[in-house]
């Protein structure tokens, strides 16, 4: 005995050097939530990351028909909200080609499930954690369904899990109470066991960084119960993303330091801030102002803003001297924060004197969108990280542009980009992922879309796909998607003038056809408040579906949606009601979270076609994921511009309170325009507000340009 506590104290000893910092690591189990193997722990994914875990098991009971097809889950999750994490859950059993409406096929699950767990705001002695979740809720099935309340406690490099499931379905994987160990070898390597009130299992796990802010972690365990033990092997591999990773590390936050997922209080706090430092002066000229010499180098500036991908630059000066600066972000099409960045670096890269004024118009078509005013004085100090500048806002913003009464031109529209393509390449995608026609049915293609500016507001927009591969459902004229399948063809192709009506709102008139087969017209109307917390939006439309030996078909989506910016730049709540395109009328209430340039949104929809019986009342609830491809800045070809699609959309969703989940597509459709008002208004990320509550990602930009 005596030997044995000589070897654990040095053990101990040796451990407590190598494990000073242990750093909780959430990774996604097959059952729905982060965990140490399959138990549920009370950490969360991060705010702002991603993660997405394949498993070979399903925990909650045994595979029916070994070495047929597949088993397993599949999950991907979300960090939404400071200590919220969001789920889904797709688990399948057998032969995921075969329909599980007939008989003969041997594939007994198909299910897709919502899962949660929320991390209660506080910490306990023992850096203790609480945590309340639940698994599959919503949907017409569920299999697995279950609350349960977890804490999560840790002492050097020991960490244990405690916690007590409630099922209220029979296949739900807790019952009762639940525990887990984990032993943190070093940052990369723990080994843990578990038992969740049924079996105990035992595994280790590695993470390995791959570099820009990715994770890659494999689990491996097995469960020691004897012979009824249920996937008694288990191999989970995931990834997790932490959004924004570099422009965390490169750009600040209001204090310097450098973290832009703040806390909600602090980003309220900071707008708050801004509002009141803000007090941006109407420039008014003299009543006979006497126009200066030029004091720019203007073809340096002219020079310094197109080499960073700005068109149609325009100088001028002010009575008061301010240089005032209007370009198009033409290379900077993922971001106007970023875009916001790049002109104020362009414009520092220029000689000049620390008392110089710029007054800065980022615009659309020639169109102001946003503006702000600033010195180079204090361009450079909100460079450095501060927020303030002799008593005002470093960087005094407002949308739009109140225009001078006088001005003395140096250069208009140089560099234009008149009749020069936009190109925008991306991959085209067409799927359905449900219960009653196999796993997964997907027709795959590649996206080539365009914008050709003609004249001041007014644009040539489209996009032609190339089909690449179909599954069976799409691919052969017996699949059941078939007729919805890529074909190789001109899919949008459309007129759009755009044009600022008074402060804060945009109209929008487009004609042509939204899809190869629907022709007519469309008109968008859009306003924000000063700050852009509250946004406004109508939309309106007439088309027309016209198919060889068919009656035409007509639509008149009729929509307002009304949003605010809970958290400005970060999360905002949007309700929209109306007729939809399709001819169902109702509500749609969409939750929206800005990551970056990544957004997810879960959203509730319930609607009904006026005779009830084309679209029956049904509720859906589901979520979109949206990323641009590409880099963050586009190249440059001779007369084209070419970048990759600026937001690609990826959804789910699921009837909520039906008997059956069959996929019924139509519902709630919206007749967006990839090209237009989207971009002006920065797919709806151009207020004041949520620009300000992003100056890190000005920053970081402006860093690269002109290091401090």
């Amino acid at each position: 005995m005596k030997l044995l506590c000589m070897l654990l104290a040095r053990c101990g000893a040796v451990l407590g050097l190598v494990f000073t910092q242990v750093v909780a690591y959430a990774q996604l189990a097959p059952s729905g939530f982060t965990s140490a193997l399959n138990t549920p722990s009370a950490d969360v994914l991060p705010t702002g990351s991603l993660g997405l875990s394949l498993a070979n098991n399903n925990p909650e009971f045994a595979r029916p028909w070994p070495g047929v097809g597949f088993s397993g889950s599949t999950l991907l999750g979300f960090g939404a909200l400071p200590g919220l994490e969001l789920t889904s859950r797709l688990a399948y059993n057998g032969d995921p080609d075969c329909n599980l409406y007939d008989s003969s096929c041997r594939s007994s699950l198909r299910d897709v499930s919502i899962n949660g767990k929320y991390q209660l705001p506080f910490k306990l002695p023992l850096d203790t954690r609480l945590a309340w979740g639940f698994t599959d809720m919503g949907g017409a099935a569920s299999n697995f369904r279950q609350t349960y309340g977890v804490m999560t406690s840790r002492w050097n490099y020991l960490e244990w899990s405690l916690g007590y499931g409630k099922p209220t379905s029979s296949h739900a994987l807790l019952n009762g109470a639940f525990y887990s160990a984990t032993l943190h070898l070093t940052e990369q390597l723990r080994f843990s066991v578990e038992d969740d009130h049924r079996q105990r299992r035992y595994g280790a796990s590695f993470v390995q960084p791959l570099g820009r802010g990715v994770d890659l972690q494999t689990t491996l365990s097995r469960k020691f119960a004897g012979p009824n033990a249920l996937q008694t092997n288990q191999l989970t591999v995931g990834l997790r993303w932490a959004f924004e990773r570099q422009a965390q590390i490169v750009g600040a936050s209001a204090s310097g330091a450098a973290a832009p997922f703040e806390r909600p209080s602090q980003v309220l706090s900071h707008v708050a801030q801004y509002e009141i430092l803000k007090q941006v002066p109407p420039i008014k000229p003299e009543p006979a102002p006497v126009l200066p010499a030029p004091v720019l180098d203007v073809a340096a500036t002219l020079k310094a803003f197109a080499d960073l991908g700005f068109r149609n630059i325009s100088l001028a000066l002010t009575p008061d001297q301010t240089q005032w600066v209007q370009a198009e972000p033409v290379g900077w099409r993922q971001s106007r924060a970023e875009a916001i960045g790049a002109a104020l670096g362009a414009w520092l890269k220029t000689k000049g004197e620390p008392t110089d004024k710029l007054w800065l118009t980022l615009t659309y078509l020639r169109q102001p969108v946003i503006s702000l005013q600033t010195t180079r004085a204090c361009a450079e100090r909100f460079r450095d990280g501060a927020d303030e500048c002799a008593g005002q806002a470093s960087l005094r913003l407002q949308s739009g542009l109140d225009k001078p009464e006088v001005a003395q031109w140096l250069a208009q529209n140089a560099h234009s980009d008149w009749l020069n393509p936009r190109i925008e390449l991306g991959m085209a995608l067409r799927y359905n992922l449900g219960t009653e026609y196999g796993l997964t049915d997907h027709s795959v293609g590649l996206d080539t879309a365009w914008e050709v500016p003609l004249a001041r507001g007014l644009l040539w927009q489209g996009n032609y796909t190339t089909p690449l591969n179909h599954s069976d459902d799409y691919g052969q004229p017996s699949g059941y998607w078939y007729g919805n399948r890529l074909q190789r063809q001109m899919q949008t192709n459309l007129l759009s003038y755009n044009h600022p009506l008074f402060k804060g709102s945009w109209l929008q008139v487009s004609q042509g056809h939204i899809t190869p087969t629907d022709a007519g017209q469309q008109a968008n109307v859009n306003w924000l408040s000063p700050m852009g917390r509250w946004r406004v939006t109508g939309i309106v439309g007439h088309y027309e579906t016209r198919q060889p030996n068919q009656s035409p078909v007509t639509h008149r989506p009729q929509l307002g949606s009304l949003r605010y910016s809970v958290l400005p730049g970060f999360w905002a709540l949007d309700v929209t009601r109306g007729q939809f395109y399709n001819g169902d009328q109702g509500t749609r209430v969409m939750s929206h979270h800005w990551f970056g340039d990544h957004r997810l949104t879960f959203y509730f929809r319930d609607t009904q076609s006026a005779d009830q019986v084309t679209l029956p009342r049904t509720k859906f609830a589901g979520f979109e994921i949206t990323f641009p491809l590409g880099s963050r800045q586009a190249s440059f070809v001779g007369p084209f511009s070419i970048r990759g699609r600026d937001q690609m959309a990826l959804s789910l969703e699921t009837k909520v309170g039906a008997q059956d989940n069959y996929i019924t597509p139509g519902y709630g459709a919206v007749p967006t325009l990839r090209h237009g008002i989207n971009d002006a208004m920065d797919h709806d990320r151009t207020g004041v507000a949520d620009l300000w509550a992003n100056r890190y990602r000005m920053r970081a930009i402006l860093r690269e340009i002109t290091p401090p």
